[in-house]
């Protein structure tokens, strides 16, 4: 599952609103099942968000 939210986390970074928009649902799934995890993730997709908040 490690893999999966590196990989939703790079997608949060995609320049394409719509792609930011799914990986954030994605995420939204991962951290309801796997709350230690997403607790380790939440700085890194928190600011990878953060940095693209004025993009739409």
């Amino acid at each position: 599952m490690n893999w999966l939210v590196l990989c939703l986390v790079e997608f949060l970074r995609s320049e394409d609103w719509t792609v930011r928009k799914a990986a954030a649902e994605a995420s939204v799934k991962v951290a309801s099942v796997e709350k230690d995890l997403a607790s380790h993730y939440k700085v890194l997709c928190l600011d990878s968000l953060h940095n693209r908040r004025f993009d739409k």
